[in-house]
């Protein structure tokens, strides 16, 4: 009963999407925002911002690097396991074979590194996370997930994201941060 409902839920947003939000300018947004290669726009500028500080960069990119390994095969695996096509292939727009769509490893690698980014730099959390959003509407704008799908990896990667701080303050970095100045957090 749910699983339906999900189902038709997921349907009737991608069908309005389809009918409504298909401007070109529109999908090379979602395009844009989805694009990997933003995500070294931040770890850039943060490099550059606290270059007199190599150990802080190497704590930082060392947990971003490990949230996102494991993020991504969080997803890799699920979609293993579920196998749900992509809107395009169930609405017979493109044939992909292989490729699956639950959960999106975009929302989930994205949720997941906002939370360590939002950790390190407190003054930015809110635009992180609201960053991550951006990238899972993208992809559904974008037609290459359901809303579920995007759903579901914001909410694995936020949960991804919680834990590993977790670990990562408990044993890796005990009260690292509060060794850092608070002018950069």
């Amino acid at each position: 009963m749910l699983e339906k409902f999900i189902i038709n839920f997921d349907y009737n947003i991608y069908q309005y999407i389809l009918l409504n939000l298909n401007a070109p300018w529109i999908s090379l947004l979602c395009k844009t925002i989805s694009n990997e290669k933003i995500v070294l726009l931040p770890i850039i500028y943060f490099i550059i911002k606290f270059r007199k500080s190599p150990y802080k960069i190497f704590l930082i990119l060392t947990s971003a690097l490990i949230a996102l390994a494991i993020s991504e095969s969080i997803a890799s695996s699920l979609k293993e396991i579920i196998q749900r096509p992509r809107p395009a292939e169930i609405f017979l727009i493109y044939r992909n074979p292989g490729v699956y769509s639950f959960p999106s490893a975009h929302a989930l690698n994205s949720m997941a590194q906002a939370i360590i980014w939002g950790y390190w730099f407190n003054k930015y959390r809110l635009i992180f996370i609201c960053s991550s959003i951006a990238i899972g509407t993208s992809r559904v704008i974008g037609g290459y997930h359901f809303f579920s799908d995007v759903f579901a990896g914001l909410l694995f990667g936020g949960i991804t994201g919680y834990l590993l701080l977790l670990l990562f303050k408990n044993t890796f970095y005990p009260d690292i941060r509060t060794n850092i100045p608070h002018k950069i957090i």
